[in-house]
């Protein structure tokens, strides 16, 4: 009877609830000790960017100081002994302001001996919050609703009992499996060994797999994707199916053609939802999953990730 009580309070609980709830697909742990104690904000593409950013204001710099050295000694014929006390002392001076229209501004706030606050300390505030303490541990979970979809990396502070959302990251398809890994997904040259990193593989609705790194922030696109050969071919076939089927009416031609283009997208990767997720802890660099089109794909994350190592249809 206590029970049966207990049953309708849910039921009566359930009723006054939002009629589209959130579901948590998939959940996964990281190995403690893998991911990154300070994670990074910015991905590859940024890091590339900001490393030409510097170079080229290394050489502006660099232009600048070789023309502002011959001005000086031009200078120091004139003026004698003051000028080379004015030099030597340049460096222990406070930065002038330029001055531009009657408006006079500090070029890097940094030389501005008013402002106090600068951007790093905020950054490393924020950086502060990210950190990873040895004791945390992180829990990986996929979340839907019928609006959106978001990898969460949520932690739990062991000491104090305590689960927090790290970060997320934004995914396009409604995801439906994870798997945890420590291997880069990249092409290995030569001898190399695989390189270790917190990265999550993930299933969707979509016949790719996509593969993100985990220590990174705000990160805009996932640091590889296998089976995208495969995807592209079953998109292609799909969108010329009707097109093939009327045009085959009385021509053996094109149904061959059919076949041919579906030969190619089952060859190379997954051509249905990925439902199934297994990566390999002794061979870091095999990813195993099952799809909705009845296959069992094998896959090398240090290889070519836009096909498969081997398929078994079960």
């Amino acid at each position: 009877a206590a029970a049966e009580q207990w049953r309708r309070r849910r039921r009566r609980r359930g009723q006054g609830r939002d009629a589209h709830p959130e579901m948590i697909a998939a959940v996964v742990w990281a190995r403690r000790g893998v991911p990154a104690r300070v994670p990074k904000t910015e991905d590859a593409v940024a890091a590339e960017i900001a490393q030409l950013e510097n170079e080229h204001a290394a050489a502006k710099a660099a232009a600048e100081a070789a023309a502002a050295a011959e001005q000086a000694s031009r200078a120091a014929g004139k003026r004698g002994a003051t000028s080379r006390d004015d030099d030597d002392s340049d460096g222990d001076e406070v930065a002038l302001p330029s001055l531009v229209n009657n408006l006079a501004y500090f070029k890097d706030s940094k030389e501005d001996p008013y402002l106090k606050l600068h951007e790093e300390q905020d950054d490393d505030s924020e950086m502060a919050d990210l950190t990873l303490e040895d004791t945390d541990i992180v829990l990986i979970g996929a979340r839907s609703d019928e609006q959106f979809s978001t990898l969460e990396v949520n932690v739990y502070e062991e000491p104090a009992a305590n689960l927090y959302t790290h970060h997320d990251v934004p995914l396009p398809v409604f995801p439906l499996c994870l798997a945890w890994m420590d291997c880069m997904p990249t092409v290995r040259l030569g001898g190399s060994e695989v390189t270790t990193a917190n990265m999550v593989a993930i299933g969707t609705f979509a016949p790719f797999i996509e593969i993100w790194n985990l220590d990174v922030i705000d990160a805009l696109e996932p640091q590889a994707v296998l089976g995208g050969k495969g995807a592209l071919a079953a998109e292609e076939q799909a969108s010329s199916a009707a097109a093939e089927a009327v045009a085959a009416q009385g021509r053996g031609g094109k149904k061959q053609g059919k076949r041919a283009k579906q030969k190619e997208a089952a060859d190379a990767g997954h051509t249905d939802a990925v439902m199934a997720l297994s990566w390999n802890a002794a061979q870091r660099n095999v990813l195993a999953s099952g799809s909705a089109d009845c296959t069992i794909r094998l896959w090398d994350l240090t290889g070519n990730h836009g096909e498969s190592l081997l398929a078994m249809r079960h």
